[in-house]
């Protein structure tokens, strides 16, 4: 178990520092899913491998690999699949390739553009200037007007993964592409997979095990993991923010040398909108893992006009987890409120609450699904 969870702390890291200085709305990576007619079992076991190659580096790629299985099996085992080598009813085949191009991008005194990027196979062999030096021209299309033109490196990472039965017959694959000026294709591939496998059949109730904050240790958590930071959600096109720590400063006066001298002093506090500190870890998994959020007002508001602006100022997140090394499950609920002038949402609470409650969150996201299904095949239904 505790291997477990430190696998879980080490992702969860990876993630937040990939949100650091992240714009409210979400990068979007290209993909494709598609399945055959065989039914995936949920609760089946499933054996996991991955292989791939960086092309600008030569390296083992033995780390990268593992790294990335265990982004696989704990999304997989979250879902309720049982990850093993042996007697499994499933073969997990993901393959991955990032290729090194070059970015071209247009600045002028208002705005930088980016014409278009051009990546290419070492097997061809490319020649000419190192692809990581960084060119730029300086062009004067009319008085008073300056254009330049600057090119840099970027990265186009490819994932594919592929599920087969015991027969070896492929039943589902998942193919994805996205553009970076990073290398590290680690950066934002836990997203990426989460996005992929959102297809995949769930268990109910399979319940995420999560670390416990030491109590001294829960303001240096949250400076380093959430201060200034933007959360990526699936559940919303926007991404998500704590409130800033609460600062309180005291003006204390001493006597040094017979003179009176004024000391301040700050301490700091958790924002108010957050309640148990030590369980912050589980309120950013939370953030981070949910696939849908339940918007505010009535089932006849939401009949209506599912897309209203105005139910989506504020929404809930939901969840029941696993804190620490305490096996009793906890039940998570978080209000997020929308930012003035819709740049992302903002955490307005985040608490843990009984199962009373919690049921009531749970009936009210079972009706706005079947609200919004029901909306959705109206909407595509063009043709008598």
């Amino acid at each position: 178990m505790k291997k477990f969870n430190y696998s879980i702390v080490f992702i969860f890291v990876i993630l937040v520092l990939g949100c650091e200085t992240a714009p409210p709305v979400k990068a979007i990576a290209w993909m494709r899913t598609l399945n055959s007619s065989s039914e995936i079992a949920a609760g089946s076991v499933i054996n996991v491998s991955v292989s791939g190659v960086t092309m600008p580096l030569s390296g083992d790629e033995k780390l990268v690999a593992n790294r990335l299985e265990e982004y696989v099996s704990d999304l997989l085992s979250r879902r309720g699949f049982v990850i093993s080598a042996a007697n499994f009813n499933y073969r997990c085949v993901i393959s991955y390739k990032t290729n090194m191009g070059t970015r071209i991008a247009v600045n002028t005194q208002e705005q930088t553009s980016y014409i278009s990027s051009m990546f290419y196979d070492t097997a061809l062999g490319v020649t000419g200037t190192s692809l990581f030096n960084t060119v730029v021209g300086t062009v004067m299309p009319g008085a008073g007007v300056s254009i330049d033109v600057k090119e840099t490196a970027a990265f186009l990472h490819n994932i594919s993964v592929n599920l087969f039965d015991r027969n070896n017959n492929l039943i589902w694959t998942g193919d994805t592409a996205w553009e970076t000026s990073d290398l590290d294709i680690l950066q934002n591939s836990y997203m990426v997979f989460k996005k992929l496998f959102i297809g995949l059949p769930k268990t109910e109730n399979v319940l995420a095990r999560v670390p416990r904050i030491k109590k001294d240790r829960v303001i240096d958590y949250y400076t380093l993991f959430c201060k200034n930071k933007w959360f990526t959600s699936m559940a919303l096109p926007y991404q998500i923010r704590f409130d800033p720590l609460i600062e309180n400063r005291q003006e204390a006066s001493k006597s040094r040398d017979s003179k009176l001298y004024t000391e301040l002093s700050i301490t700091s506090e958790l924002p108010e909108t957050i309640s148990e500190g030590q369980n912050l870890a589980a309120y950013v998994d939370l953030i981070l893992m949910s696939e849908m959020a339940l918007p505010s007002g009535s089932a006849e508001e939401w009949k209506k006009n599912p897309l209203s602006e105005t139910i989506w100022e504020e929404v809930q997140l939901g969840g029941r987890y696993i804190i620490g090394n305490n096996d009793i499950s906890r039940n998570i609920i978080m209000n997020l409120k929308m930012i003035s002038g819709g740049n992302g949402y903002s955490v307005n609470k985040c608490r843990i609450v009984d199962d009373d409650e919690y049921n009531i969150f749970t009936q009210n996201m079972i009706n706005w699904q079947n609200i919004a299904k029901e909306y959705l095949i109206r909407y595509n239904d063009f043709f008598e």
